[in-house]
């Protein structure tokens, strides 16, 4: 398929309604329907690798992403007649390409499914509940914040386990950084209950987030079939607080969009630095953009040319939210 920037693309949910671990029989059946600019604006949050994988051409990278989703799906198209008004509608469906996975080994699948679970989770967090930004929060614990269980302990507040089994994958946050989200991410050819059981688990440990209660708990496994491509997912009550710091999350999660940008000599343009990307997979424009404030501070830490505060930091990010300005990335 091509991700086309301005079709309409569905695919199926499945919310399991129980609150208890091990049943699943309450089931919610509906759909998800979303642009194909929202398609790559998750991609563009989730599918850049962190700093410590850093590939030195982020252009290529995202390219490389963006040509997995291309690869591994395909478009089914369904037409429904309304017996009473005649009007046609046209529906998109996402499933699996069977061209692509029949020639793949096991490992390969699996590292297309867990980078599809990342994408089409960060995806369920921004289009059906409203979130604007998605940290990877073990990778940015593990990476940035601590060396021992004990520093871990002490910084999260928490007593969740510093490895990644025990912790969720993703917490998201709304565009003015006031709350919270809490999102695991599965990937799967099929649904196993054990898996569901686990991201379960993992989400069920956050309550709260530096005293906020957390909107959504999210357990969500991404099935991919050549009949549908589904999300299956619950909504557990959290047990803990944590303590996470949104500036440095942010800063950190991030880095990634500033080291594209400043690859490709972004223009100054109203306030934000703009980057246009021509990606001859789909024959598409990209236009990704970041508040010019926020990427003269993410220079600043990054270039290691100037000390910056941690206030200033959190000043210039708060400023952004306060004037309501998109931090970074819309693809336009």
């Amino acid at each position: 398929m091509k991700i086309d920037k301005s079709k309409t693309y569905t695919i199926n949910l499945t919310e399991e309604k129980d609150k208890i671990r091990e049943e699943h029989k309450v089931l919610v059946d509906s759909t998800l329907t979303f642009s194909g600019l929202d398609l790559l604006r998750a991609i563009m949050h989730s599918g850049i690798l962190p700093s410590y994988l850093y590939s030195r051409n982020r252009i290529d990278e995202l390219r490389f992403k963006i040509a997995l989703v291309q690869s591994a799906l395909e478009e089914k198209k369904e037409i429904k007649i309304d017996k009473v008004t005649g009007v046609k509608e046209i529906i998109n469906w996402l499933v699996l390409s069977k061209n692509t996975f029949d020639f793949l080994d096991p490992s390969e699948k699996g590292f297309i499914r867990y980078w599809i679970g990342m994408f089409f989770t960060t995806l369920l967090a921004m289009k059906k509940y409203g979130y604007k930004y998605v940290v990877h929060y073990y990778k940015f614990i593990n990476s940035v914040l601590y060396k021992t269980p004990t520093e871990f302990i002490s910084i999260t507040g928490s007593s969740i386990s510093e490895d990644s089994e025990s912790t969720p994958d993703l917490i998201a946050l709304t565009k003015k950084l006031d709350e919270y989200g809490v999102f695991e991410a599965k990937g799967r050819g099929q649904y196993k209950i054990g898996t569901m059981q686990n991201a379960y688990d993992q989400v069920k440990r956050v309550e709260k987030i530096n005293g906020i209660k957390v909107k959504e708990n999210i357990a969500s496994c991404v099935l991919l079939s050549e009949k549908d491509l589904k999300i299956r997912f619950r909504d557990p009550e959290g047990d803990e607080e944590i303590v996470f710091d949104k500036y440095l999350a942010i800063l950190w999660q991030y880095e990634s969009i500033y080291e594209l940008l400043k690859e490709g000599n972004a223009e100054e343009q109203d306030g934000y630095r703009v980057l246009k990307i021509k990606n001859e997979l789909n024959e598409s424009d990209y236009e990704i953009k970041m508040n010019s404030n926020v990427y003269d501070v993410f220079n600043k830490v990054f270039s290691m040319q100037d000390k910056v505060e941690y206030e200033e930091i959190k000043r210039v990010i708060d400023s952004a939210v306060d004037n309501n300005d998109e931090l970074f990335v819309e693809v336009i």
